[in-house]
């Protein structure tokens, strides 16, 4: 029975060290066989989203200017992230504080529980950084869907206000969907063919 509850223990922390290692340690992408690039971890890319940046780099003239819209659900995973970190941590928020609760010297194998509830809450950052970052980007494109007519919906927002959007939502990846009847078309020309129906 010890065993069992030591190999337990013990795939635990290797969870945790695991997730954790996901979440804040540096990422390396492999370009080609001769060349790796290193890309920040998914906490610094999140820390440093470009939506959360007011500045931009850009100098502004007038104080009348109108600032960028902030990333609400990317500053929710921070906070969120943080203030748990913080409640872990005894109030440290750092990537280095994190890196500590991997450590097996920490815990005792009565913690296997707690450790595996640790490990699936920062899996579940992990999986949501990556959602927010790899979050499509889409466009409205004006006029009239070709199949139920419709022009214009109203839909919630990230933080649930109901807003008026144009019923055809163009998206990065060269594709369009009717908000209003779920059609959908795919490919470049698909595009190109709605937007002069449009």
């Amino acid at each position: 029975m010890g065993d069992v509850v030591e190999l337990r223990f013990r795939l635990a922390v290797a969870r945790l060290a695991d997730a954790i290692d996901q979440l804040a340690s540096p990422r390396f992408l492999r370009v080609n066989d001769t060349f790796t690039a290193r890309r920040p971890s998914l906490w610094d890319e999140m820390a440093e989203h470009p939506m959360l940046q007011h500045d931009n780099g850009i100098r502004r003239r007038s104080v009348a200017k109108s600032v960028p819209p902030l990333r609400l659900d990317v500053l929710d995973w921070l906070r969120s992230v943080e203030q748990q970190v913080g409640q872990w941590c005894g109030g440290e928020v750092s990537q280095d504080a994190v890196f500590g609760l991997g450590s097996p010297a920490r815990w005792r194998p009565q913690d296997t529980a707690a450790i595996e509830a640790m490990a699936t809450t920062v899996d579940g950052w992990v999986a949501d950084a990556e959602t927010l970052l790899n979050a499509r980007r889409t466009f409205g494109i004006r006029g009239r869907c070709p199949e139920c007519l419709v022009a214009q919906v109203f839909t919630r927002d990230d933080v649930g206000d109901r807003v008026r959007k144009d019923a055809l939502q163009a998206t990065d990846r060269p594709s369009c969907s009717c908000l209003a009847c779920g059609q959908e078309w795919v490919g470049l020309d698909a595009l190109h063919q709605l937007a002069a129906v449009s």
